[in-house]
């Protein structure tokens, strides 16, 4: 599809590390960081990396197995790893003091420790440096609103009868007979009819 970042292929690990080498991509960087209006990362323009790191060896087989997916001396302030029945992976906190923000990036999600590192990592970076980097995802054209059908009353109890006879007919064959009275074809039912002249 035009515009779409193509996929990269799975990389081999380097020796040691448990994991590849990172790519070289303008989106790992701060000033060319995808973020969206809440400044997050835009997860779909990251997606592209996940088969780069397709071949990456188990935690414990990582440089540093108590900061999977991190390389030795790099920085992880602001930063903390978690590994629980729910997911595992890294997350950023915001580095303002005055903000309790956080962005989780799931191993499990992203397919490597070094992934959920390297966009945790980003993502602190790109708070850090609020206002100075990272270029806004591109929005999605809002459609016009749609013209919802307004939905009929529904009448409350039981339908009413009319009271008022067809025009067409006569009020006396028009009226509905009363309870308990039933018709039986007798003598004064015909002599009604004659006197109308039909």
């Amino acid at each position: 599809m035009a515009g779409e970042t193509p996929q990269l292929p799975p990389a081999r690990n380097i020796p040691g590390l448990g994991f590849p080498a990172d790519p070289v991509t303008a989106v790992l960087t701060v000033d060319e960081a995808v973020v969206g209006e809440n400044g997050k990362l835009v997860n779909k323009a990251y997606q592209h990396l996940i088969p780069h790191y397709a071949n990456e060896l188990p935690r414990e087989k990582h440089i540093d197995s108590d900061r999977p997916g991190a390389r030795s001396g790099e920085d992880s302030k602001f930063l903390r790893s978690w590994d629980d029945a729910k997911g595992a992976g890294w997350i950023a906190s915001h580095p303002s003091s005055s903000s309790k923000v956080t962005s989780w990036f799931n191993k499990r999600v992203w397919g490597s420790w070094r992934l959920a590192y390297l966009l945790a990592r980003l993502q602190r970076d790109v708070w850090a440096n609020e206002g100075n980097g990272g270029r806004e995802a591109p929005k999605k054209q809002e459609s016009p609103p749609r013209e919802v059908p307004k939905a009929k009353a529904k009448a409350k109890g039981r339908p009413r009868k009319s009271v008022i006879p067809p025009a067409d007919l006569p009020a006396a064959t028009a009226a509905a007979p009363s309870k308990g009275r039933t018709s039986t074809g007798s003598s004064s039912t015909a002599s009604a009819t004659s006197d109308d002249g039909l």
